[in-house]
């Protein structure tokens, strides 16, 4: 994604996207790199499932810029 080294973005929504499992890599290195400026992320009502899930969250401690992380309704159980 073009939004690694972005330093302007600070709030992206791509909610009700259609994003499946393979887009929680994909955001999870961009997030997990901590060169954006983004603050907050809405990944609501997609299909980041539990293995997207996974992957968002073992990136996510090396950001500190995020603050705002929605992943609501996306079909993560207890492993995600």
């Amino acid at each position: 994604l073009g939004i690694n080294h972005n330093t302007t973005l600070e709030i992206l929504n791509v909610c009700s996207s259609e994003l499946g499992p393979a887009c929680g890599d994909i955001f999870g290195a961009v997030l997990g790199q901590n060169t954006t400026s983004l603050r907050e992320v809405d990944l609501s009502n997609n299909k980041i499932g539990d293995i997207g899930a996974s992957a968002l969250g073992k990136s996510l401690f090396r950001n500190s810029s995020l603050k705002k992380l929605n992943l609501y309704q996306n079909d993560i159980g207890d492993s995600g």
